[in-house]
């Protein structure tokens, strides 16, 4: 059961120089929800992940998160806003000079007051629940791509966020670990995580997604559950399809 609306988007404009790039967008996520933006590049979707945890400010409009505006918020406020809505960066934004255990163990040896004996049960954990056993010592230079955004998806939940935001996860990821990494989102799902998925993958936005929104030219065109878009917007989505380089594909990915 989904429960009440954990982020609000309200009259949201994104605007570069004279260009507007987001236009009026609203929208909401509701608790244990996830909702996947779909849109061509260039159309803002990083940009919006990236305004909700006050990396960026809009142009104008408002973002609520747990009631609160973060558009309004200064440093210190946005910093309790980023430990509840964690970032996964397409990259994995891992440290090449850290270990993996050194990257999962740095928001707790910075954001509390842990001892080291509890942060190593706690990064032991995490590690066995990410399928990643046995790689704590290894430099992010040591792992495949695939791990790599695991182990950042591992270390955005240290601080045991509320909400993860998931800029393009399974771009450039062979089939098979874009699998592992569908499961990995599938399983933090399952516990109750609130999700906002940004990606050109329909396959994994079919499977994961509560709602998918399909934005153009700066609007959200259509809003609805996956059997919904798939069946009520069918010649909308086509054409969108169409519009993406390289296409997409309703394969099923086994997990």
């Amino acid at each position: 059961m989904l429960g009440t609306n954990l982020i609000e988007i309200k009259n949201f404009h994104v605007s570069y120089g004279k260009k507007l790039v987001l236009k009026n967008l609203s929208f909401h996520v509701k608790a244990k929800e996830c909702l996947t933006l779909l849109g061509e590049s260039g159309v803002g979707k990083t940009t919006l992940l990236r305004c909700i945890i006050g990396l960026k400010r809009p142009t104008n409009g408002e973002i609520f998160v747990e009631g609160e505006n973060v558009v309004e918020m200064d440093e210190e406020k946005l910093l309790a806003v980023r430990k509840k809505v964690a970032y996964a960066f397409q990259n994995g934004a891992l440290f090449d000079s850290m270990t993996v255990f050194e990257n999962l163990a740095l928001p707790l040896t910075e954001h509390t007051q842990l001892s080291f004996q509890t942060i190593k049960k706690r990064v032991k954990k995490e590690l066995e629940e990410f399928d990643l056993q046995g790689t704590e010592k290894l430099y992010p230079s040591e792992l495949s791509g695939g791990m790599k955004k695991r182990v950042g998806i591992a270390r955005c939940m240290m601080l045991k966020p509320k909400v993860i935001l998931y800029d393009e996860p399974t771009v450039s990821l062979d089939p098979y670990n874009t699998a592992n990494l569908v499961k990995t989102m599938l399983k933090l799902k399952k516990k109750g995580t609130t999700s906002i998925l940004v990606t050109h993958n329909m396959s994994v936005a079919m499977q994961i997604s509560d709602r998918i929104a399909l934005l153009s030219e700066g609007k959200i065109v259509a809003i609805g559950t996956p059997e919904t878009i798939e069946k009520d917007y069918n010649v909308l989505l086509k054409n969108f399809m169409k519009g993406i380089k390289g296409g997409l594909s309703y394969e099923k990915i086994s997990h």
